[in-house]
This record gives structure tokens, sequence and C-alpha cells, in this order.
């Protein structure tokens, strides 16, 4: 049976995917967004493809007739001059698709760690990103993220929508992989990761003093019931000079930046990355553990952010990898 080939710009279907590929908004109320290419096409699982759509020319190559009939995508037919119309690239390859978004809950994310965690020694590392603007920086790390064994990744609300066409394109299919949650109240989130026992790491533009985590508190990122009692501390050892002024700040705030390579990643932590202009709002900075810091030769004064958190993912893989 020959198919239908929508050949206008003004079909309620076509309107939808424009609508679907601009607005953030409309995204959100439909669970659903638009992927776009034919390496994506594949890359994502077939019970989350909601609709398909191929160009003309697309679909007179035997070989993408066979892929479609093999992926068993319901899919329509479009004239090249309207998918190229409502295609968000520059040289569209003929393939577009709506996808369902995959919705999860911090709740759903820790209870993972407690159940993976049962018997098992096995260290979670979570990426916290505070207002990331550029779709190529968000996609990147989502990406990098996957091929650094990344547990979860944790957005603001003031970060670029995960789902911008930008964003899916440069994840290359990562962000079917590595989940992803949006919060209302990222220091919210960073004080439950405290509070579960994760060390929470601030990525710092600048390097300051630094001295290697196990001089640090002990008890920084651990769960509160789980810290060591101070009552009686002073007795056992002299009293630091600075000791009453440390005191006075509150228990996990960092007080030193770590070079990268210091911090401990062998145990449950989160790197916190910020804004690309601004960096990290300074009530996360203050929330973490730890601030850390990549020392850099020249004039440099700070890295692109997807760069530096790929450098810090990856360290901790690395350190999970030969327990440090």
């Amino acid at each position: 049976m020959e198919k239908t080939v929508i050949n206008s710009t003004s079909n309620h279907k076509m309107k939808e995917v424009v609508r679907l590929l601009s607005k953030a908004k409309e995204r959100r109320e439909q669970g659903v967004f638009v992927g776009e290419g034919l390496r994506m096409f594949l890359e994502t699982p077939p019970a989350r493809l909601v609709k398909v759509y191929v160009s003309e020319s697309f679909y007179a190559s035997e070989k993408n007739r066979k892929l479609l009939e093999n992926r068993g995508a319901d899919f329509e037919l479009v004239s090249d001059r309207v998918f190229q119309s409502v295609s968000d690239t520059v040289t569209p390859q003929g393939i577009l698709f709506l996808s369902r978004i995959r919705s999860i809950t911090e709740e759903q994310l820790f209870a993972r760690r407690r159940r993976e965690q049962q018997g098992a020694a096995k260290t979670f590392t979570y990426l916290l990103l505070d207002g990331i603007q550029d779709p190529g920086n968000l996609g990147t790390m989502v990406r990098t993220a996957e091929g650094a064994g990344v547990t979860a990744i944790i957005c603001s609300r003031e970060t670029v929508d995960l789902y911008n066409p930008k964003v899916i394109r440069s994840t290359m299919g990562s962000v079917y992989r590595v989940p992803c949650l949006v919060t209302d109240d990222l220091k919210a989130a960073i004080q439950r990761m405290k509070a579960e026992g994760i060390r929470v790491y601030a990525a710092e533009g600048e390097e300051q003093e630094s001295r290697p985590e196990k001089e640090l508190p002990e008890h920084a990122g651990q769960p509160e019931e789980s810290q060591p009692e101070r009552a009686g501390q002073a007795e056992e050892q002299p009293m630091p000079e600075n000791r009453a002024e440390e005191e006075k700040q509150p228990v996990g705030k960092k007080k030193r930046i770590l070079v990268y390579d210091e911090a401990d990643f062998t145990k449950d932590a989160a790197i916190l990355i910020g804004n690309e202009g601004n960096g990290i709002a300074p009530e996360l900075a203050e929330a973490a553990d730890f601030g850390i810091s990549i020392p850099m030769e020249g004039r440099l004064e700070s890295l692109n952010a997807s760069m530096a958190a790929g450098i810090l993912m990856y360290e901790a893989a690395r350190q999970k990898r030969r327990g440090k």
C-alpha cells in the first residue's frame, strides 16, 4: 500500500514537530522530544519510539527501507522540501523521530544506590550541573559521563534543557543510557547526598593553597549519624590556635581547595560544575564538602566547562579502577 506524503508545513504533525524542537515546555508537557539522524534513530530503544518521519529521498533507498522494516518503525513520508523546512539541522539526513522522555526521581537514584551496594563493594559517581547554558557543553558532558562510568546526572532547573535538539545530537545516544534528572533545588539535592554519605566536590576556577583530603576532617561527606563525636577531643589532643574559629563553620563547609588528584574518588562522590560564565553559585559552593581545582600552566584562568568536567570524571574513573 502506497503511503501518503506530507507536502505542507501547515500539516498539524509538522507543526507539532516544530513546537517540540523549539519549546522545552512543549517537550515537558508531552513527555517526548525530537531526535534526528540515522545514528540517533538506531541508538533509540524501540520501546521509546513514538513516531518516525522520513523524507522521500531517504525512503527511495532500498537499504533505508529495509532498515525501517527491520526496526518495525511506524513511519510517515514527508516531502524533501517540507522535511528540510522542519529539520533542525543544516543538512538533514532524512529521518527524524519522536522519543519518550525517561522520567527518574532523586528517590529512585538513591534507592538504586542502596540496592546495588548491598553485599557488593560498588562506588558511585554523580555529576551535578549548576546553570550550564551551552547545549554542546551539556551534550558533551552526558556523552563523557557514559564513557567515564558516571552513575547519574542531576541538573539545576537553570541548566539548558536536556532535550534541546542540539543537546540530543551532542550526546550521540548517551542520553538513553545515562540517568538524568532536573531538580528545582540543587542545594537540597547536595544536602541529601551528604546525608547519604556522598562527598560533594565543587569544581573551582582558581587554585588556592591545598592539602590532601586525608588532612581534612574525616567526617566530611559522611552521614550525620556516622560522624564522630567531637566532645572530649580537646582533652585528647592540643587545641590548634584556629580551632575555635574553625568550629564556628558548619560541618561539611569546604575550607580548602584541593588539586583534583588529591580528592578521594574511591568513595561515593559527586562533582559539581558551574555555569560557563559565572561559575558555581556561592550557596552551592559553600554546601559542598570540598573545592577542587585543575592546575593550569600559562595565562589561562579556566577551562571550558565540558573539558573540566571530563577531566574530573575521568580522574574519578581512574581512581576507582586503580584504587587511588
